[in-house]
């Protein structure tokens, strides 16, 4: 089962199923902060570039801006439907030959083609890196040292540490929060800015404290209005988190695989997926 160990005072470290080194041996790749605490690392697509892409362990799939993804002469193979907190869209797919990120190499990525101004500045960002890249791999993000250490020798440090267990769904990973009442399953999101529960009939959501506003929320083919609140209480392993500023995010679709709501990883120092 693979896991995830966490670190921010606190190191977290994420396990789930079992993992594929690809032979990469241990090294480190920089990364930038985005507008919204999302990692933002430099990415190589068929022998081009670098490219400013997000690493979103929250995604199923990689995306690729639509002018980079013409720009690269990368054509579209199939539609999918693409699941995202705020409901479901319809958009291209287009197959990027190779995909370089640090020591790792992937090919023949499918990647969702995205509006650019889906990404922001699409000099800021062209692309999205999903857990179709990213998903057999053992790496530790540091938001401290804002790099990605590729397979990281965590070794008796982990046992220290709060490990999170996973299970995967429909190509998504979810972590597993036992709290007093109930156990929560949220999808450990690096490119979330802040927590997002989501109310849903019958759900046991930790103790909110509600009528805090209103914010928005965005992905990457949607803007949504949504409930600004503060969880009372969350426990991330045996650290007990007090007073956290989240948005309310209600669905009745009863879709599993999406859990029960986003664990921003930016709110940690280190969060290893081992």
């Amino acid at each position: 089962m693979r896991s995830v160990v966490i670190c921010s005072c606190f190191v977290a470290a994420l396990t789930g199923f079992p993992s594929a080194s690809d032979g990469v041996g241990a090294t480190a790749t920089p990364f930038r902060l985005g507008a919204h605490h999302e990692p933002i690392i430099g990415v190589r697509v068929n022998g081009e570039g670098p490219f400013p892409f997000i690493l979103d362990t929250g995604s199923t799939h990689s995306s690729v801006g639509a002018e980079l993804a013409r720009a690269l002469g990368a054509l579209a193979v199939a539609k999918t439907t693409v699941t995202t907190s705020l409901g479901q869209h319809v958009q291209p797919v287009v197959n990027l030959e190779r995909v370089e990120i640090g020591p790792v190499t992937r090919l023949n990525v499918l990647a969702t083609e995205v509006p650019d101004q889906g990404l922001g500045n699409k000099h800021d960002v062209r692309g999205v890196l999903g857990q179709d890249v990213l998903g057999s791999l053992v790496y530790t993000v540091d938001f401290a040292a804002r790099r990605v250490e590729w397979n990281p020798d965590i070794g008796a440090r982990s046992t220290l540490l709060p490990t999170l267990n996973l299970r995967s769904t429909q190509g998504r990973f979810l972590a597993e929060l036992p709290q007093p009442q109930s156990t929560l399953w949220l999808v450990p999101d690096s490119g979330a800015e802040t927590l997002v529960p989501y109310e849903r009939p019958q759900a046991q959501l930790p103790p909110l404290v509600r009528h805090r506003g209103v914010a928005w929320l965005s992905t990457l083919s949607d803007r949504q209005a949504v409930e600004a609140v503060q969880v009372s209480r969350l426990l991330v392993g045996d650290t007990n988190l007090t007073d956290v500023p989240a948005v309310l995010v209600k669905r009745d679709d009863g879709d599993a695989s999406l859990g029960d709501g986003l664990l921003p990883l930016a709110m940690f120092e280190r969060v290893t997926f081992d």
